[in-house]
């Protein structure tokens, strides 16, 4: 099983999910977000998504570490 891990550095200019960007527009303030996949050996659990109120070039970065 492959891990897989979203980052999206600026929420209000990433298109990948417009409907995303409109509720993201309306509510701020969340401007990042990565999400890590999360599962077992046998199934897929889950994600755990960490959102920040500022874009953020750094999260990215960590993450591969």
């Amino acid at each position: 099983m492959q891990h897989r891990t979203v980052y999206v550095p600026d929420l209000l200019t990433d298109d990948r999910w417009p409907e995303l960007t409109r509720i993201v527009r309306g509510r701020p303030p969340i401007r990042s977000s990565i999400s890590f996949e999360l599962f077992t050996d046998a199934e897929e659990l889950g994600a755990l998504n960490v959102t920040v109120a500022e874009i953020s070039r750094h999260v990215a970065t960590a993450s591969q570490r």
